[in-house]
């Protein structure tokens, strides 16, 4: 079971507007609401890839129907704790001319004494029927900065992997406790390690500290220049999907769904991800992997060509593209090694993970307003999705 936590859901309320004129008149040529939320919004992209999913967190009394009736049509299962309030409304407005966002976020309703501890009790409870824990998004007024660490802590005790998708005091309180994963976008990135990138280090450098020091992986969502992983088996970075872009609020947690999905989707991912990578080989080139050979160690990014690159299927090599690429998709995604996080293949299983992220954030860029990646849009694109091992 894969559980995700949402301390401040909301309503997005997107506008969309030819061009946008600052301090002028804007006309709208279209306008969409959604009820959203960062975690709310991976359980939905995790139910149309297939995967079933607990949300968790808060939900503000006088909205609570409203959150409760979007999930339900869904068939998303839930369980909140509820509090005093309204759902905090954000405002998105789409420049069509430039495909660009501009987000007016509100900060949302205190959460009062006791409620945080009632939804750490609740936690426990699924922890011990769970195999992954997402947590998502900003908390509202009345919760601790440590409380995804604390979570963590939770999860570790009982054997639940983790995963992190925060800014701010959040993230750095939840780094401290080594996440499997952590998907900060580029400014929240810039913002944790500014003084670390104006003495000179790279963000793979540093990327690769967060992983010598106990953190699994670090997945950068980078906008235009794509994304980058950094883990165990190296760094791989994937450009933007090319589509159009209709709406980009969803991109990232799609992202953070397409990753969990392959790293606990079970049976119902892997009957997604099993059409997906029959499409590897008629894609092209452009889905294949290329490869520089390389480690991070404690140090940094070192230079080292002993890197296995083998296949878990044949020979077939990372760097493989058409046939030998299909061979080395299919046999991750199809087999339990992906579903259960058991790396058979090193140089492999890092790579099909950001394949998976890449593919489900595109997904989302296509749809407006703040909805998530459908399920025959991430097998369109997964084929699409070109890999590039730089270490």
């Amino acid at each position: 079971m894969i559980l995700t936590v949402t301390l401040n859901p909301c309503i997005d309320r997107t506008v969309a507007i030819p061009e946008f004129a600052y301090g002028g008149t804007n006309h709208i040529t279209d306008t969409r609401q959604d009820v959203a939320g960062k975690g709310i919004n991976v359980s939905i992209a995790l139910k149309q890839l297939g995967v079933d999913s607990v949300c968790l967190g808060f939900n503000y009394a006088e909205d609570a129907a409203l959150l409760e009736r979007t999930l339900e049509e869904r068939g998303i299962a839930h369980d909140f704790v509820t509090v005093p309030g309204n759902l905090r409304m954000n405002i998105k407005v789409f420049d069509e001319s430039r495909r660009a966002m501009t987000e007016f976020n509100a900060r949302g309703g205190r959460v009062p004494p006791g409620a945080v501890q009632s939804l750490l009790q609740k936690l426990d409870r699924y922890l011990g029927r769970a195999e992954l824990l997402v947590m998502s998004g900003s908390a509202p007024e009345g919760v601790p900065d440590d409380i995804y660490g604390t979570m963590i802590r939770m999860a570790r005790g009982k054997g639940v992997r983790t995963v992190l998708d925060a800014s701010g005091a959040l993230l750095a309180e939840g780094l401290r406790e080594k996440p499997l994963l952590v998907k900060p976008n580029l400014d929240e990135f810039r913002e944790m390690f500014r003084e670390e990138l104006a003495a000179g280090k790279s963000m793979e450098r540093i990327a690769g500290e967060l992983v010598a020091q106990g953190v699994g992986g670090v997945c950068i969502s980078m906008g235009a220049e794509g994304a980058m992983l950094v883990c165990a088996d190296g760094i791989f970075t994937a450009g933007a999907p090319d589509v159009e872009v209709r709406g980009v609020q969803g991109a990232g947690d799609s992202m953070v769904a397409g990753m969990c999905a392959a790293l606990a989707g079970g049976a119902g991912f892997r009957a997604v991800a099993r059409k997906a990578a029959g499409k590897v080989a008629v894609a092209g080139s452009g889905a294949g992997f290329e490869t520089t050979a390389g480690k991070v160690d404690g140090k940094g990014i070192t230079d080292d060509s002993s890197t296995n690159l083998e296949a878990a299927s044949g020979n077939a090599s990372v760097a493989d593209s058409g046939a030998g690429s299909e061979a080395a998709a299919r046999s991750m995604l199809e087999s339990d090694s992906i579903a259960g996080g058991k790396e058979k293949a090193p140089g492999i299983f890092g790579a099909e993970l950001l394949r998976c992220a890449t593919a489900a954030a595109g997904g989302s860029l296509m749809q407006p307003g703040t909805q998530m990646c459908t399920r025959d849009d991430f097998q369109a694109l997964y084929g699409k999705t070109a890999i590039k091992k730089i270490f």
